[in-house]
């Protein structure tokens, strides 16, 4: 059985841009199998996404996120590189938001 969602999930992407944050590169929905559902590079469009069984989803190139999401981790961040990658999970969907930065515009 899929799960159905009340809103859909281009309507999601329109609202996944975080206001404010300085060195924002980008937003990303990640599925429980570490694979990206949805980048907000994408605005609006539809990424062969579909709730019951997600087809074209990617890997994010991150391992330490896919452990995160496959783990059910509920919020946390990784380092790789100048990037830092800040994610939490959603309640409603087992997904995790992930927002990629500049880490050097951070000070970290």
């Amino acid at each position: 059985g899929g799960q159905t969602c009340a809103r859909p999930i281009y309507h999601v992407i329109e609202d996944m841009d975080v206001p404010g944050v300085s060195g924002l590169v980008e937003t990303y929905l990640v599925g429980p199998d570490g694979k990206v559902l949805v980048r907000s590079s994408e605005h609006g469009t539809r990424t062969g996404v579909e709730l019951a069984g997600v087809k074209g989803s990617t890997d994010l190139g991150v391992p330490a996120i896919v452990g995160h999401a496959k783990n059910g981790t509920a919020s946390g961040f990784v380092r790789q590189g100048n990037d830092l990658f800040v994610f939490a999970r959603l309640e409603t969907v087992p997904w995790l938001l992930v927002i990629e930065l500049h880490a050097d515009e951070h000070g970290l």
